[in-house]
């Protein structure tokens, strides 16, 4: 009962999806090391950047999502080795 009064469940979904682009973030420059480009027709495009598309796609089509949340989740994983 104490867990339920200091913690909501909407918290915690807010608290996760920061450590999701987070780890997003982690993934990509992963594999940003190994496959730097890859190919959409004749276009290439950096695998770093995908994550930054996620974020704008989600603050589109999700109201109320923490835009500045996951944008700080992106560049802390980014810092990450």
């Amino acid at each position: 009962m104490l867990f339920g009064a200091f913690c909501d469940m909407k918290m915690l979904i807010y608290t996760n999806s920061i450590w999701v682009f987070t780890l997003l973030a982690v993934e990509a420059v992963k594999t940003y090391r190994s496959n730097p480009h890859f190919m959409l027709g004749d276009l290439k495009i950096p695998t770093w950047i995908t994550p930054l598309v996620l974020v704008l796609f989600v603050s589109v089509l999700i109201p109320n999502t923490s835009f500045l949340g996951h944008v700080c989740g992106l560049l802390f994983g980014y810092g990450c080795k």
